[in-house]
Order: structure tokens, then C-alpha cells, then sequence
């Protein structure tokens, strides 16, 4: 749903109420259920809010989406893939540099990393090769280049692990201090499954479901 930039700069958490209410918990997505289901989304990511240090509501409306439409169908498809044995690796980029940030929204945006790569991409500014920059740059293209040789990620004695485990995704954050955690965003893995099971429809996969179903 686009948002105005007036409308983003102001936006409210009645105005996240209300499309939660209009664009996902709509009765001919859960019937009966739509009220209850629509509560249990906006309570849930309610929960995230300690995360963002301004525009709050926003910042909620922003990762609801991109985890119905991307993070949770990503990282559900790398675990599959793991299990039936292929090797997989996952990252997250997180660097932005000071010249780079956005009047409302914290974090790196999509594809932020490209630049990396390929230089000024998106309209973003020039940004010099230097410091932290230049140190993210050679972290992130080290990564790249070994794993297209080795078939294993790595950057200057660190390794990303493969995933090996059933319902675990570790994961490397590529950042001015790029490091290795255990497992990204369990807790939203977590709450989509129950919730998707409960309500009969999973808005990552866009259908209904049954409790039997795999997600």
C-alpha cells in the first residue's frame, strides 16, 4: 500500500491499526476470525517497537511487510533447501553510512549493499572509500569472491557457517564490526507458524492452510 512521504513523516499507530485491519485481517482472508486475527498481528509486532527509536509506527508497518513479503519466505526456503542437504548460507547487511541515512526510516534499505559492488546505485550519494566504508566494502566483497571460489564464505579469518540445523538460521551481519549470530529472526518465524496454523491463511505463501500443513 504507498504511503505518502507526509503521510510516512506523520504516520500514526491508529494509521497502523488501520491498514493491518483494511489489508490483511479482511474477513474473506480469515472469515469469522478476521477481528481476532488482525489483533494477534498487531500485537505481536507491537512487541518490536523497542527496536526503533523514532517513527515507531512506521518502522512496524515497514517490517510487517517485508516480512510477509520477503524475510519469513526467505528464510523458511533456506531452511527447506538446507534440509534436503544443499549447502546454504545466509547474510544480513546492516551498514549505513552517516551520508547514506534516511529522514525517516533506520537500517539499511534493499539491495544497500549493492554499492559495494557496483558503486552509486538508487540515487544514493557519492560515498567515499574510506574508514568504516572501506572496511565494509572489502569485508562484504571478500565474502562474496571466496564463497564463488571455495564455495565457502569468508573474509580475513571469518568463516560464515552453513545451516545444519533443523529450524536455525545462522547467519553473518555485515556491518562496521561483521559478525556471526546464531539465529535470525526466530521470533518471527515462530509467531508466523502459530499464528498461520491458528487463523487457517499464511500471508507469507499468500494461502489458506490447515494445521496439518507444512509451512
Amino acid at each position: 500500500m504507498p504511503i505518502s512521504p507526509e503521510k510516512a513523516a506523520n504516520f500514526t499507530r491508529e494509521d497502523f491499526f488501520d491498514i493491518v485491519y483494511k489489508l490483511l485481517g479482511t474477513k474473506e482472508v480469515y472469515g469469522v476470525k478476521a477481528d481476532a486475527a488482525a489483533k494477534d498481528i498487531i500485537k505481536y509486532y507491537e512487541t518490536q517497537i523497542s527496536a526503533y527509536k523514532r517513527n515507531p509506527y512506521i518502522h512496524l508497518y515497514a517490517q510487517l511487510f517485508s516480512d510477509i513479503t520477503f524475510n519469513i519466505p526467505t528464510i523458511r526456503e533456506a531452511q527447506l533447501k538446507a534440509a534436503a542437504g544443499q549447502k546454504v548460507f545466509f547474510y544480513v547487511y546492516s551498514f549505513v553510512p552517516e551520508v547514506a541515512k534516511h529522514q525517516l526510516f533506520d537500517g539499511a534499505g534493499h539491495a544497500y549493499e549493492l554499492s559495494n559492488f557496483f558503486g552509486l546505485v538508487f540515487n544514493m550519494p557519492a560515498i567515499p572509500l574510506k574508514g568504516d566504508i572501506a572496511k565494509v566494502q572489502k569485508t562484504i566483497v571478500n565474502l562474496f569472491v571466496n564463497f564463488a571460489k571455495t564455495g565457502k564464505p569468508s573474509s580475513d579469518g571469518l568463516k560464515v557457517p552453513s545451516l545444519n540445523t533443523p529450524n536455525q538460521t545462522p547467519y553473518v551481519e555485515i556491518d562496521a564490526n561483521t559478525k556471526i549470530n546464531d539465529n535470525l529472526w526466530a521470533d518471527r518465524i515462530e509467531f508466523w507458524d502459530i499464528h498461520s496454523k491458528k487463523f487457517g491463511y499464511d500471508w507469507p505463501q499468500t494461502r489458506k492452510i490447515e494445521n496439518r500443513d507444512e509451512l
